[in-house]
């Protein structure tokens, strides 16, 4: 072994492999919508750029109950790129696609990413990209796709990132609950050394409890066994500096905003499935960033990939009277939340996960998504048009993968000014997403017009 194949897979990349299940695979789906953009030019990209990246060209192997990066000697693109000849008519010949690719399991003997390019009939070009979670979150994917697109179509892309790895895990899993304890060490005073320590130590034990103990949804039409047939819908893009006006306006955030209408249209769906709300338990599993707490030696180096995300279970007002309360109610709870050692925490457990053998891992797994009946992802996309070899990208969204038994995923995502809502559901729970996307979208549009 040389070179990459010699690094470990950080603990919480690991983690996402050991989650897979034939119901819930870890893979995100991401769609593009490019003008002038053909299958020979998305060929040549991935050549010159994507494979730039060494972890592209590494696919990860176990070794030992251990998981480790392989790069591939000989990797064939024409495994990795399928273009699609026919012409797409509309976008539901596009979601029929869409479906299909994401049906299809990814080969464990190569890298686990996969391309579709499908031209459509209004001049548009459609890709489609499947890529595990173990490479990268969400919020390191649009950053690298802001690193592999440029600010004009005369403008040439810049050189691939120069990071890859993570530094070496085995000794640095702690540094974040050591770097909440750092205070300690800046007194020559031991009883206020031993006030500290009882402060921090309490905060430490109350905040897991919170995490490890908190109740589990109760039962609803949106929880159950699952049948691993993914149905996906997604919207058109939304104009967002009026919501973002009105946001300020009412002194919250826009993802305040974005997660009361989806707190509105779960609602919504649980009425039309026959669900008493009186007393409903409704949590979301929402990724929140953690770099900005991390200590460095956890960071990988500029431009690597990697997971640096924590989940935490924000409540959902079901029993809200109106949206406005929603958007108050959920702003207290996304506060409180992100203000606490949760997301370190989920992060760090996580970590921790990744290197339990699998057996040991799924009813930890199973025990910690019990929490919540819906992952729900927003991320923050580039407020520029971006171009891709030259070619504007009209719009760019994804699905997150739900784990354990959570089958409802909802993905948002902001790009040059307008947000897409994306619902993927496992058809056992939800047969067809459209409906909640619609209630999404509605009560978007309530908050954009009413009084302020």
């Amino acid at each position: 072994m040389s070179g990459l194949d010699k690094r470990l897979l950080a603990p919480v990349d690991a983690a996402w492999l050991n989650m897979d299940s034939p119901e819930n695979p870890m893979v995100i789906t991401g769609l593009l919508r490019v003008s002038g953009l053909d299958g020979d030019a998305l060929a040549s990209f991935l050549r010159q750029s994507w494979l730039d990246l060494p972890r592209f060209r590494a696919r990860p192997v176990s070794l030992g109950g251990t998981w480790w990066w392989q790069p591939q000697a000989e990797l064939s693109l024409e495994e990795h790129l399928v273009c699609c000849d026919r012409v797409l008519a509309d976008e539901a010949a596009l979601s029929d696609q869409l479906a299909l690719c994401q049906s299809e399991t990814l080969p464990g003997d190569r890298p686990l990413w996969k391309f579709w390019h499908f031209p459509m009939a209004d001049g548009d070009h459609a890709v489609v990209v499947r890529l595990h979670h173990c490479y990268a979150d969400g919020i390191t994917l649009v950053r690298l796709f802001d690193d592999l697109t440029t600010d004009s179509p005369h403008e040439a892309p810049a050189p691939a990132p120069a990071g890859e790895e993570h530094p070496p895990w085995q000794d640095s899993l702690l540094a974040w609950l050591q770097s909440r304890f750092a205070a300690l060490g800046s007194t020559q005073d031991l009883g206020e050394a031993l006030e500290r320590l009882s402060q921090h130590g309490g905060r430490l034990l109350k905040e897991l409890g919170e995490l490890l103990l908190q109740p589990a949804d109760t039962p609803s039409s949106l929880k159950g066994p699952l049948s691993g047939d993914k149905r996906c819908a997604w919207s058109a893009p939304v104009p967002l500096e009026a919501i973002k006006s009105r946001a300020r306006a009412r002194g919250c955030t826009l993802n305040d905003v974005l997660l009361a209408c989806v707190a509105t249209a779960l609602q919504k769906q649980l009425l039309r499935a026959g669900d008493d709300l009186h007393d409903r338990r409704l949590q979301a599993a929402m990724p929140v960033d953690v770099r900005a707490v991390l200590p460095p030696a956890l960071l990988p180096a500029a431009g690597g990939l990697g997971n640096l995300f924590g989940t935490v279970f924000v409540p959902l007002p079901m029993d809200a009277e109106s949206l406005l309360e929603r958007v108050f109610r959920i702003k207290h709870e996304t506060r409180r939340l992100k203000h606490s050692w949760q997301p370190g925490l989920s992060w760090c457990l996580l970590g921790g996960l990744g290197y339990l053998p699998r057996q040991w891992q799924l009813p930890l797994v199973a025990h910690i998504t019990g929490r919540a009946s819906a992952v729900v992802s927003n991320v923050p996309g580039s407020r520029s048009l971006r171009f891709l070899v030259g070619c504007p990208v009209r719009q760019h969204l994804f699905w997150v993968p739900q784990s354990g038994n959570i089958g409802l995923g909802i993905s948002v995502i902001s790009y040059h000014g307008k947000v897409q809502f994306g619902v993927q559901s496992d058809a056992a729970v939800l047969a067809d997403p459209r409906p909640l996307l619609e209630d999404c979208l509605t009560a978007l549009r309530e908050f954009e017009q009413g009084e302020l």
